[in-house]
C-alpha cells in the first residue's frame, strides 16, 4: 500500500500488523453476541469488542494498520489515516516526543514545586490505595501433590485468604490462571481490607462478576475500577444491579459499628457473604446515590492528576517519548480506553466509585496510575496478538485486563461452586472474625467458618511500620491447612530492604555505576552538587542498581525472622514456587542496554527493585 501524503509532500506511514486470531479467551467471542439487551443499547458510535481494535478515524472498522510515526493508533486504510491526519497530527508530532523536551522547571531554570522546603518530596492528593502498587500475581499455582490431595478427596476444596487484599487484581489473576477448574472443584476465599472504600469496591466487583456473563462483567469491572466516567448504559447496569443487591440488605437498625452479615447467592452454587458495619453499608448506599456533573468530576480529577505542572513533568521525565503522550492522554481524559478513544463523547456519567462520597474529591495521590498494578510488558505482548499498537499503553491494558476478568469469570463458572467471604477489619483481627460462625438473618452459618487455607497472601503488612513479620507469622501461620504440606503464607516486603538506603544513601559503587550508565561520565557529578532534582535522580538510579539481598539479610537478623518463624511453627521455603524472591530486582550481568530496559520497567511501574517476597510453610 502506498503511503498517503499531505500537501507539501509530508508522508504518512502505515505498518501492517501480524494478528493472531483465536488468541482471546476461548468462549469470549461467542458470549459477546449474548449481551443483555438492556446493556447492548450503547450510545456511542463505537463499541469495543474483546478482540477488535478500532480505527482511529472512528469509522467503525477494525484498525489493522499501525501508524508508523507514533505506534499509538491504527487505521483501517490509508484513506482513513489521511482524513484523520489533522486531528492525529497533534499526537504524532507532540512536543513530548521531541529530543528537546524538558520538564518545565528546567525550561524556567528553577527548582520544581514538588521539592518541599525541607528537601523532601511533597505529596498531592488523598491517600487511598484503590489501585495496586505492585503488579498482580497468581497466588495459587497448585503443586502435583496438592492436586493429588484433591483427587483423593483428602482435601475437598481449595481455600485462599487475601488478608490485606487491596483491590481485586490478585484474586482475578489467580482465578484467570486456573487451567482446569474440574481438577479443583470448589474454592473458598476470604478477602479482607480494612479500608471501607476498597472493601466496598471489591464487593461491587464480585457482585458484577457473579451476576453478568464474562464479557459484560469484564467491561463493567474494568471501567468501574479505572475510568472516571462511564457510558449511560454502563452506569445504569452498575447502578441498577448493585442497588438491587444492596436493597436486599437489612442494615437500618443498630449502631454504626454493628456488623451486618448478608449472604448473596448466584447461579452455579456461587455465594458471597459480605460482613460490613452499618456505617459501611451506609457508605455503599452513599456511593450509589452520588451524583455530580462530568464538569465537576473532571475539575476534581484534574486538580489532583494535572493540577501541578511540575509534578506531571516529574512523572513524564523518565518515560519514553510516546509513553509520555499516552500517560498525558490518560491524565487528560481519565478513561481506560485505547488512545484514539480518549475523547469518546459517550462517557458522560461520573463513576461514583472513584470519588469520596462525602467530599466529592478524587481519592488517590497524583502518583497513582493503573500501570502500577499490572505487568505492562505482558499487556503489550497480549495486545500485539490483537493488533493493539505497542505504544498505546492504556489500550493494551484495556484488552489485557478485560481478558483476565473474562477468564476469571469463565473459571468461576467452571467450578463446583465458589464461596467468597468479604470483610473490612484490621488484619490482626481477621482470624478471630473468620473463626466465628457469622449470623445471617438470625441464623448461624457454620459453613462460613474459615480456619484453614492453602494460600494466604498478606501484601506488605509484614513491613515493620505496619504489623511486622512477628505478628504476621503468629497470626496467619496457624491458619495454614495442616493436611497440605505445600500450604503457603506469602509475604511481601516493600520497604524493609530500602530502609538502609533511605537512611544512609546508596553505596558509592552504585552511584558511580549509575553515573557511567546513564550520564556516561562520572565526572559530571560535579554538576549535580546543590541540585536536589538531579541529585535525587542519580540516587534513585543508584538504588535501582543496588543488590538489596545484603540489606535484607541484615534486616531479617535484626528483627529476628528465624525466631519468629520457629515460634509460629513455620519455615521459609528455600526454592520459592509462587514468585521469585526478588521479581523486580535488576539483573546486572549483561549489556548496559539490558540494564537500562530493566530500570525503565521500574520507572514505569513506580517500583524500587527492593520489593521482596518470602514464602512460608509449616515446619
Amino acid at each position: 500500500m502506498a503511503n498517503p501524503t499531505k500537501d507539501g509532500g509530508e508522508t504518512l506511514g502505515l505498518e501492517k500488523l501480524d494478528l493472531e486470531p483465536g488468541s482471546v479467551s476461548s468462549n469470549a467471542k461467542g458470549k459477546m453476541k449474548a449481551l443483555d439487551t438492556s446493556f447492548a443499547q450503547v450510545e456511542s458510535s463505537y463499541k469495543l469488542s474483546l478482540d477488535v481494535y478500532p480505527c482511529a478515524s472512528n469509522c467503525g472498522s477494525k484498525g489493522a494498520l499501525q501508524c508508523k510515526g507514533c505506534a499509538l493508533v491504527c487505521y483501517c486504510s490509508a484513506s482513513c489515516q489521511l482524513a484523520n491526519w489533522e486531528v492525529h497530527k497533534a499526537t504524532c508530532k507532540s512536543p513530548l516526543t521531541k529530543p528537546t523536551w524538558k520538564p518545565i522547571w528546567e525550561v524556567q531554570n528553577r527548582m520544581p514545586e514538588w521539592i518541599s522546603s525541607e528537601g523532601g518530596m511533597d505529596y498531592h492528593g488523598e491517600i487511598a490505595y484503590l489501585w495496586g502498587n505492585v503488579p498482580a500475581l497468581d497466588i495459587l499455582q497448585l503443586s502435583e501433590a496438592e492436586y493429588a490431595l484433591l483427587k483423593r478427596e483428602e482435601v475437598k476444596n481449595v481455600a485462599l485468604c487475601f488478608a490485606a487484599s487491596g483491590d481485586a487484581r490478585n484474586v482475578l489473576t489467580t482465578f484467570s490462571s486456573i487451567t482446569d477448574p474440574r481438577k479443583i472443584g470448589k474454592i473458598d476465599i476470604a478477602m479482607n481490607d480494612k479500608n471501607q472504600y476498597v472493601s466496598i469496591r471489591n464487593l461491587a466487583t464480585f457482585l458484577l462478576l457473579f451476576h453478568y456473563p464474562p464479557t459484560i462483567a469484564a467491561e463493567l469491572i474494568l471501567h468501574l475500577s479505572y475510568s472516571i466516567f462511564l457510558t449511560t448504559s454502563q452506569y445504569q447496569a452498575i447502578e441498577t444491579t448493585l442497588r438491587g443487591y444492596l436493597d436486599k440488605v437489612d442494615y437500618g437498625t443498630g449502631s454504626k459499628s454493628t456488623v451486618v452479615n448478608h449472604l448473596f447467592e448466584f447461579e452455579g452454587g456461587n455465594k458471597a457473604l459480605a460482613s460490613l458495619t452499618v456505617a459501611e453499608w451506609n457508605t455503599f448506599d452513599q456511593i450509589l446515590k452520588l451524583r455530580f456533573s462530568k464538569k465537576r468530576a473532571m475539575e476534581r480529577w484534574k486538580h489532583i492528576m494535572l493540577g501541578r505542572p511540575d509534578r506531571i513533568d516529574r512523572y513524564l521525565e523518565p518515560l519514553k517519548p510516546y509513553d509520555r503522550v499516552a500517560f498525558k492522554g490518560y491524565r487528560e481524559s481519565g478513561l481506560m480506553l485505547p488512545y484514539s478513544q480518549f475523547q469518546n463523547s459517550a462517557y458522560t456519567k461520573t463513576n461514583p466509585f472513584l470519588f469520596n462520597p462525602n467530599t466529592f474529591n478524587w481519592m488517590m495521590l497524583d502518583s497513582s496510575t493503573p500501570e502500577q498494578g499490572w505487568d505492562v510488558d505482558k499487556a503489550i505482548e497480549f495486545g500485539a496478538k490483537l493488533g493493539v499498537p505497542k505504544n498505546d499503553i492504556f489500550g493494551n491494558l484495556n484488552f489485557y485486563i478485560r481478558d483476565i476478568i473474562c477468564r476469571a469469570s469463565e473459571r468461576l463458572h467452571g467450578l463446583n461452586g465458589c464461596q467468597i467471604r468479604l470483610t473490612c477489619v484490621d488484619a490482626r483481627n481477621l482470624s478471630s472474625v473468620l473463626a466465628a460462625a457469622p449470623v445471617v438473618q438470625n441464623i448461624e452459618k457454620p459453613e462460613w467458618i474459615f480456619t484453614q487455607f492453602d494460600r494466604i497472601e498478606v501484601s506488605n503488612i509484614c513491613d515493620e511500620q505496619y504489623l511486622g513479620i512477628k505478628t504476621v507469622l503468629t497470626t496467619f501461620g496457624p491458619l495454614l491447612r495442616p493436611k497440605n504440606p505445600d500450604a503457603t503464607l506469602l509475604t511481601l516486603f516493600i520497604n524493609a530492604a530500602r530502609m538502609s538506603i533511605i537512611q544512609d544513601g546508596p553505596r558509592p559503587e552504585s552511584i558511580t555505576k549509575a553515573m557511567r550508565l546513564f550520564f556516561h561520565n562520572p565526572m559530571v557529578a560535579q554538576q549535580f552538587i546543590n541540585n536536589p532534582v538531579k541529585t535525587g535522580r542519580v540516587l534513585e538510579l543508584a538504588s535501582y542498581l543496588t543488590d538489596f539481598s545484603h540489606e535484607f539479610e541484615l534486616h531479617m537478623r535484626a528483627v529476628g525472622f528465624n525466631d519468629a518463624a520457629r515460634r509460629a511453627g513455620l519455615k521459609r521455603r528455600v526454592n520459592q514456587r509462587i514468585i521469585s524472591q526478588w521479581p523486580f530486582g535488576i539483573i546486572q550481568d549483561g549489556p548496559g542496554e539490558n540494564i537500562k530496559s530493566q530500570v525503565y520497567i521500574l520507572d514505569r511501574h513506580g517500583l524500587g527493585g527492593a520489593e521482596c517476597y518470602l514464602e512460608w510453610v509449616r515446619d
